[in-house]
């Protein structure tokens, strides 16, 4: 028997010797994730068949007044998927992703908006109306980014251009929230009917403030269309840089 090949091995289960094991077990699993990239992202996918704590606020008029009229619901879209499934119809199937799978989108649907409603009473007069869609209060993973983007597909029952969307933060200051326009001002963009439309923003966030929630602001025209039946899709919303 060589005493010495069995020497080497003395000492093995010590202490230090099992800690510098677990040391660089843990280093293999770091670096498997940040290869494979499997680690937790700044990024809403909502592929676990669930809004992830996404909620509305409106419905408000141009001047800012709020009209509640219980004609929206926030829900998960099983058959809305970026950055290819957008949309899906009976007339083409090859845009829709597969049912109980899961994966999907945030849908913002909006029953009968209407100046025949009576208990709505929105002004005839008013220029346009608009919803805000709101994340959960957004996790450390997001306080190190200061450009945003997210997917957003329209399937309102009006011709394309009237439906804008734009990409705003709510940032906490010292228990005090603010909404945060991005650098440059406010940037609407006309959402496609025919596939995801991209929004992003860069945003200059003031030092010693948190960034609470990502905002996406919907927008429909009034002037000419005054009934709206349908919904926004929304898909990766992301902090990137």
């Amino acid at each position: 028997m060589d005493n010495n090949k069995d020497k080497k091995w003395i000492g093995w289960n010590k202490p230090a010797t099992m800690l510098s094991m677990m040391v660089i077990v843990l280093v293999g699993i770091w670096a498997y994730i940040w290869m494979t990239g499997q680690g937790p992202k700044s990024v809403f996918e909502f592929d676990d068949g669930t809004t992830q704590l996404w909620t509305a606020n409106g419905i408000f008029d141009d001047t800012g007044k709020k009209y509640d009229a219980g004609l929206y619901k926030v829900a998960h879209a099983e058959q809305h998927q970026y950055p290819d499934k957008f949309p899906c119809t009976a007339a083409n199937i090859l845009k829709c992703d597969p049912l109980n799978d899961k994966n999907g989108s945030l849908l913002l649907s909006i029953a009968d908006l209407s100046v025949a409603l009576p208990t709505f009473n929105f002004p005839v007069d008013s220029n346009y109306w608009h919803i805000e869609l709101i994340s959960p209060t957004l996790s450390k993973l997001f306080q190190n980014k200061s450009e945003f983007e997210a997917y957003v597909g329209d399937m309102f029952g009006v011709d394309e251009g009237h439906i804008t969307a734009e990409l705003l933060l709510y940032i906490e200051d010292h228990g005090t929230i603010n909404l945060l326009p991005p650098i440059g001002g406010v940037t609407e963009q006309i959402i496609a009917k025919n596939g995801w439309t991209k929004l992003s923003a860069k945003f200059s966030i003031p030092q010693g403030t948190y960034i609470r929630n990502a905002v996406i602001r919907i927008k429909g025209d009034w002037k000419i269309y005054k009934l709206y039946e349908g919904g926004i899709f929304v898909d990766h919303v992301a902090g990137v840089k």
